[in-house]
C-alpha cells in the first residue's frame, strides 16, 4: 500500500512540474527556371533559388503563469553566376 501511494504521489509531481514547448517553422522560398545562351553559343538553363527565409520560433511554458520564448530567423539568398 505504502509502495502504491509514493508511487501515485511521484506521478503527480511528475505530471504537474512537466513543461509544454512548441515549436513552429515557418517561411518563404522563392525561386526561378531560367534558360540563358551565351555569346558563344553555349545553353544553360535550370531552376535557382532567389531569395527566402526560414524562421524557428520556440514557446516553453514554465508553469506558473512564466513562458520562454525563442525565435531564430534564417535569410537564405541565392547568388549570380559570374
Amino acid at each position: 500500500m505504502k509502495k502504491s501511494l509514493i508511487a501515485l504521489a511521484a506521478l503527480a509531481a511528475i505530471g504537474t512540474a512537466s513543461a509544454q514547448s512548441a515549436v513552429t517553422i515557418s517561411g518563404k522560398l522563392g525561386g526561378s527556371y531560367t534558360a540563358n545562351t551565351s555569346n558563344a553559343g553555349v545553353k544553360t538553363s535550370g531552376f535557382q533559388m532567389q531569395d527566402g527565409d526560414v524562421n524557428f520560433t520556440v514557446v516553453e511554458d514554465l508553469g506558473g503563469g512564466l513562458k520562454a520564448d525563442v525565435f531564430m530567423g534564417i535569410r537564405l539568398r541565392g547568388r549570380e553566376a559570374n
